[in-house]
């Protein structure tokens, strides 16, 4: 009977050592995020056909803590709606979110020795691209493998990207006959 209940308390206390252990750990996965600078956090381009872009981003670690990120990429739909783009099932040409090129690779920030990360992004539309306005946003996230990082997506670091596709529409205007009044 001891014996049980020795068992029992024991199991309690340990299901509350573990709880509150892992209930810390997310807080303080929170709280580094809170020490997490992206700069800029709007990037709004105007591109024509055969153009590109190139913007650099800024990732500042205040804390000191070892901290290691990891970039997902949403497509934001017409309707506003964020859609991974490892989900994504539509063309590239109308897709902002397959258009950036940048290394999806863990940024790394160790030992408080790095305080910044830059990281270039290159914004290349298809050549197919219909003109219009197209969005998507870049989210860094904190874990220390990718699919961590993905659970921990509602406290990511965002940067909104909007590029409007503009048409190169060259006018021309021919006068046959012109006379003055």
């Amino acid at each position: 009977m001891k014996q049980k209940v020795f068992n029992i308390l024991f199991a309690i206390v340990l299901i509350a050592v573990v709880g509150t252990l892992l209930n810390s750990y997310q807080v303080s996965a929170a709280t580094r995020m809170d020490s997490i600078q992206i700069t800029p956090t709007i990037i709004d381009l105007k591109l024509k056909k055969d153009e590109f872009s190139k913007e650099k981003i800024v990732i500042e670690n205040t804390s000191g803590q070892n901290i290691v990120l990891y970039p997902f990429v949403y497509y934001i739909d017409a309707l506003g709606k964020r859609i991974l783009q490892d989900e994504l099932k539509i063309d590239r040409a109308v897709s902002l979110a397959n258009w950036l090129n940048f290394p999806r690779g863990p940024v790394e920030f160790f030992n408080g020795k790095e305080k910044q990360k830059e990281i270039e992004i290159l914004i290349s539309p298809s050549a197919h691209t219909p003109p219009g306005t197209y969005h998507a946003v870049i989210a860094f996230a904190q874990g220390d493998v990718r699919d961590e990082a993905k659970a921990n997506l509602k406290d990511a670091k965002t940067i909104t990207l909007n590029v409007e596709f503009v048409e190169e529409i060259i006018e021309r205007l021919q006068i046959k006959k012109f006379t003055a009044d």
